[in-house]
This record gives structure tokens, C-alpha cells and sequence, in this order.
């Protein structure tokens, strides 16, 4: 057993063959078939499924396929087996066993029939989140999560789908709330560690991370992702020596992760600035899936290596390459932003240094007015008109990223274009403009309160008092005192918020605030 935090890792012994898919799925296919003459009951096919998608490792969660696969044949008007075999197959294309674009679809169509067959089941609801997400629909993925959640606030599934849509959608504290609360439910769970070990790696806690990937380790030996997590994780660090030693055992004895492998290794590269090494192990990966981690996400990272080698030839051909041929490509799972606007960005940005500006016009234009062109790439290709003094082009852009439907997913940079937004009409002095933002951003009160996440009322409070609406922001700032915000002192110092301080009744609120703090544990 594995030992957390060692940075051994946990390679099979040296004589282990590599697993394949097809072998792993005939070896468990023939063990299984020979127990089916006759079948289990749904509960038991079930239950044994759900205790092998737990287990972590590659072969059980073949075998609760299978198992998944046979409740669905045996008792088709049974939630359970759907609801399964949905999370077999999103799990099977998220840890890339199966490189099949097509897994995301029957993932959807299987957890959707479960809701279908029973819609008070949590775990199915946790199911089509999970599907969802896989299939890119971060705020559709929330609102099931969400919704499987209310039903149960226990159920295990539910807690860490919930868990993985917070850390898509950028709420790592609330994520790191819900995963340890299903740690305290069932701490022998592989995949609550593996997620509390991301969670605290984007916040940046990389030592506590290193714990949390040994812990899903030494429960399960042979958890790819957790292993390559637990080298990245090394590597943030600064202990280049384990996490190297890591993805070299890797290479060795799991051939069947080599781009994966490279993918990391590229990446962990990119973050010492060793851009030409990383651009090696970028040229050795290669998947077989379009969306999600594929190879535009190798071909993104090459592109940025390359702008920062200085090859601006190498790094125009490669951006274009991720938005004409990847529209699909993210960094992974638990990463859902697709990378075609990070693309357009750095495509504008190698124009604009380039002094290239109606080669960089063009092509902000063209991201802009892609159909599908969400707030994210609205606000950066609005920052850089800004930066690059075209503030007119720059406030069309973030007026149109605020106006967009507000979702989980969605809501930070709806949020970030009103306060830039906002700054920059205050900066042009454009009256008309800044009525327009208060107009916008009171009509979304509604859609922030159902949200129920005081930052997004933090940021409301602020677009309100740039633009002068002193009682509009005292507004906002209320409702998230009222949600458990306590910290204002720092309002009292912000050049920003003088029109809040100004608003009758902030002084008010401080001090009652400042009388009834926050409880400490």
C-alpha cells in the first residue's frame, strides 16, 4: 500500500504488463458472463456497480460497466442501471481508458433515461451532471448537481458531483466544503480524495494536495489520475526530482498513458519557463478524442510556447489551428473552459505586439462574432482593445458580455465585464453608457440572488458604486451580508467604492456588522 505523499508513486512492479482496454474487458467480460446464467436481482447488480465505481482502480470500473450493462438489459424500467452505467462511461472518458468522443453521448442518453424513470433520485441527477460536464454543459452539469443536492444532501455522488461543478466553475472554497463533508460520510472513497487533491491544488495548496493524492493512492495503488496529480503536484513544489522519477515509472510501465503522460509533463515544464522541453513532450502526445483533453489542448500549449520562444510565425499557425480544427479542446474534466477563446486572445495579442493592428482587428472581430462566442472570450478580447487604447470597441464588447444568460458557469465573467464595464465608461464619461449598466445590472438582481454566492453581489456592489449608484451598491452589499459576508473594512480604503460609503446607511451597517462578527471556529 502506498503510503501518502510518497513520491515513489504507485507504479505497478516492474514485471506487471501494461493492461490494454480490450483485454481488461474481455478478462472481465468472461468472469462475468460465467456468473450470469442466472441473473442477480436489480439491487444486487446495482450495489456491486456502484462498489466498483468506488474501488478506483481500472479493471472495477470496467467490471461495473458490465455489471451496469446487464441490469439494463435484465430490469430496463429500473433507475439504478441507467443511472450506473451513465457514471461508468463518463468515468471510462474522463480517466481516458476509451478514447471514444461518442461515450459522452450514450453517458447523457443513459443518465437522462434515469431521470426520466425516476426524477427524485439523487444519484441519478448526479449522474446527468456528470454527463453534462462531460458533453460541455457546465451550467446545465449545475443545475442537476444543484438539483440532485436538494434531494439528498448525503448522497455521495451528489456531493462530489457537486464538488467537481464547483471546481469547474470556480468556487474552490465551497467545493473543498462539500468534498470534505463527503470525506466525513465515507472516507474510503478514491475519487473524494483524488477531488479534494484538485481542489487544493488550483487554490494553490499544493503540500495539502500532495496528502489528499497519497490518500486516494493508498486506497487505490494504480488511480492514474491521482498519480500524474500527485507528480504535477510535486512539481509546483519545487521537488522536481519526485515528481520527474513519477512520470518517468509512468512512461515505463503504463505506455497505454503516455499522452497524458507528456501532456502533464509539458505543462508542469511550461510553469519553470523551460518552453523548448515542454514543446518536446507537447510533440509526443496524441489522443484520439476531439473534445474535452485532446490534441488541441497539446497544439494550445505549443502555441504559447511557441509566442513565448519568440517563433510568432509558429504560434499564429498553431493558434489558428486550436479555433479552425479544436472548437472543443479544454484543459480536462475539471477545467471546461474551451480553449478557442484563450486561442483568439493569444491570436489578437500576437498581432497587436506585432503592430499587425487590422490583422488584430480582424481576427477580435471574428471571435466576437462567432455565434457561440460566450462572455469569456467577449472580456478578454475586450481587455485588449482596451489595452491597446480602442475603449469604443472595448465597452460594445463587455455591454454584450454582460447582457448574456447568467449561469453558474457563466456568472464570474458576466460579473468581471460589468465592473470593467463600468470603469471604462466612467473613464469616457458616458453618462448614457453607465445608465445603461445600472438598467442591466438591477434587472439581474433576481438571477444573483438564486445564484446564492455572495462574491457575485461583492461584484455587483462594486460596478454599482464606479458608476456612482451609491444606494444601489448598498443594495448589493446587503444582500451579501445577508448571504454570511462580514469582511467590509477594506471598502472603507477603496478608491471604488467612495459612492457606497457616501450611500446613507453604509456607516450604519458597518457598525452593526462590526458588533455582531462573523463566528470563528
Amino acid at each position: 500500500m502506498t503510503a501518502a505523499g510518497d513520491p515513489n508513486g504507485p507504479a505497478r512492479p516492474a514485471t506487471t504488463p501494461a493492461p490494454s482496454p480490450d483485454n481488461d474487458r474481455e478478462e472481465v467480460g468472461d468472469a462475468f458472463a460465467a456468473e450470469q446464467t442466472h441473473p442477480l436481482s436489480s439491487g444486487a447488480m446495482c450495489g456491486r456497480g456502484n462498489h466498483d465505481l468506488e474501488d478506483g482502480s481500472r479493471a472495477a470500473l470496467l467490471r461495473s460497466r458490465l455489471l451496469f450493462q446487464s441490469a439494463v438489459k435484465y430490469y430496463p424500467e429500473t433507475a439504478c442501471g441507467h443511472a450506473g452505467m451513465a457514471r461508468a462511461l463518463t468515468s471510462i472518458l474522463g480517466r481516458g481508458i476509451e478514447e471514444n468522443d461518442d461515450l459522452a453521448a450514450a453517458a447523457l442518453a443513459s443518465a437522462r433515461r434515469a431521470v426520466e424513470l425516476d426524477p427524485r433520485s439523487a444519484t441519478a441527477r448526479a449522474a446527468l451532471a456528470g454527463a453534462l460536464l462531460a458533453s460541455l454543459e457546465v451550467d446545465a452539469a449545475a443545475a442537476e448537481s444543484t438539483s440532485a443536492l436538494a434531494l439528498d444532501p448525503v448522497n455521495l455522488p451528489a456531493l462530489q458531483m457537486q464538488a467537481v461543478v464547483m471546481t469547474a466553475t470556480g468556487r474552490h472554497q465551497r467545493g473543498l466544503e462539500l468534498i470534505e463533508k463527503a470525506l466525513d460520510l465515507g472516507p474510503g472513497l478514491v475519487a473524494s480524495h483524488h477531488i479534494k487533491g484538485n481542489l487544493l491544488l488550483i487554490a494553490g495548496e499544493e503540500h495539502r494536495a500532495i496528502a489528499s493524492f497519497g490518500n486516494a493512492l493508498a486506497l487505490c495503488p494504480d488511480h492514474m489520475p491521482s498519480t500524474l496529480a500527485l507528480a504535477t503536484a510535486y512539481e509546483q513544489t519545487g521537488d522536481f526530482k519526485s515528481s520527474a522519477r513519477i512520470f518517468e515509472r509512468v512512461l515505463a510501465e503504463h505506455p497505454e498513458e503516455s499522452s497524458r503522460c507528456h501532456l502533464y509533463m509539458g505543462y508542469s515544464l511550461m510553469k519553470r519557463y523551460s518552453w523548448n522541453a515542454a514543446l518536446g513532450a507537447f510533440e509526443k502526445v496524441s489522443f484520439k478524442t476531439h473534445r474535452g483533453l485532446s490534441n488541441g489542448t497539446a497544439v494550445y500549449f505549443r502555441a504559447i510556447c511557441y509566442e513565448k520562444l519568440g517563433r510568432h510565425e509558429e504560434a499564429v499557425a498553431a493558434f489558428r489551428e486550436v479555433i479552425d480544427r479544436w472548437p472543443d479542446a479544454t484543459i480536462g474534466f475539471a477545467r471546461p473552459e474551451r480553449l478557442v477563446s484563450s486561442a483568439y486572445e493569444g491570436l489578437g495579442r500576437l498581432h497587436l505586439a506585432a503592430h499587425e493592428l487590422e490583422k488584430a482587428v480582424s481576427i477580435l472581430e471574428e471571435g466576437a462574432g462567432r455565434p457561440a462566442a460566450e462572455p469569456d472570450l467577449l472580456v478578454r478580447l475586450a481587455i485588449l482593445y482596451r489595452d491597446y487604447s480602442m475603449p469604443g470597441k472595448s465597452a460594445l464588447l463587455l455591454e454584450r458580455a454582460a447582457s448574456a444568460s447568467l449561469g453558474p458557469r457563466s456568472a464570474d465573467r458576466i460579473m468581471i465585464a460589468y465592473v470593467l464595464w463600468s470603469r471604462l465608461a466612467r473613464e469616457m464619461a458616458d453618462q448614457a453608457m453607465l445608465d445603461r449598466l445600472t438598467r442591466s445590472l438591477q434587472s439581474r438582481s433576481k438571477a444573483l440572488a438564486d445564484l446564492n454566492e455572495f462574491v457575485y453581489e461583492l461584484d455587483a456592489m462594486r460596478a454599482f458604486s464606479i458608476a456612482g449608484r451609491g444606494q444601489e451598491a448598498l443594495a448589493s452589499l446587503k444582500r451579501a451580508t445577508d448571504s454570511g459576508y462580514r469582511q467590509i473594512e477594506w471598502i472603507r480604503n477603496d478608491p471604488e467604492m467612495s459612492a457606497l460609503r457616501d450611500a446613507p446607511g453604509f456607516t450604519d451597517l458597518a457598525r452593526q456588522l462590526a458588533a455582531n462578527p462573523a463566528p470563528t471556529d
